[in-house]
């Protein structure tokens, strides 16, 4: 599993460099943002935790198109109860859409596909795995900076759990990279 967190950060820096094909002017910016996961499943909220905490990194449109446009992401949702580590790293492209005009508050939904890499460690447990992730968000970026998402991801069967579920994270616009 160690090659496969090697591998995604190369993957993503590839992703995002292609990503500039259809970036407007030449331009790109990127965005982290931070959230909670919450499996919907009960029984894999009482097998693991109730929650995950999900950290993003994917191409950003400050002002949303109102055309449907290419966007990539990749994600890291980590669950560390002490006693068992859950890892799902998803890398997904997909295409967004602005909702309205109101630049300094705009809704906007976003769909997106791609594998993932999950990793599950414990005294009992020590797998990996790659499955599929499809994932649906609504989110609203303030004024051009700053965002918040409430999304549904749902991830292939890992380790005979269904890891698919809901989060609220919330995001920044950290830079743009020019061609």
């Amino acid at each position: 599993m160690t090659t496969v967190y090697k591998i995604v950060p190369v993957l993503l820096l590839l992703l995002i460099a292609c990503s500039g094909i259809y970036a407007q002017e030449h331009e790109i910016s990127i965005a982290a943002s931070y959230g909670i996961f919450k499996p919907i499943n009960s029984e894999t909220r009482d097998r693991f935790d109730e929650s995950f905490t999900r950290i993003g990194l994917t191409s950003f449109d400050p002002e949303k198109p109102r055309d449907w446009r290419f966007i990539l992401e990749a994600g890291n949702y980590n669950l560390d109860d002490g006693t068992t580590e859950i890892r799902l790293l998803p890398v997904t492209a997909g295409y967004e859409k602005g909702i309205g005009e109101n630049p300094d508050l705009q809704p906007y939904l976003a769909l997106r596909a791609g594998p993932y890499f999950g990793k599950a460690d414990s005294d009992i447990l020590d797998e990996s795995h790659i499955g599929l992730n499809i994932n649906a968000t609504c989110g609203i970026v303030i004024r051009q900076r700053l965002y918040a998402e409430i999304r549904y991801d749902y991830f292939s069967e890992f380790v005979d759990t269904d890891f698919s579920g809901l989060s609220l994270s919330v995001g920044l616009k950290l830079f743009d990279i020019r061609f």
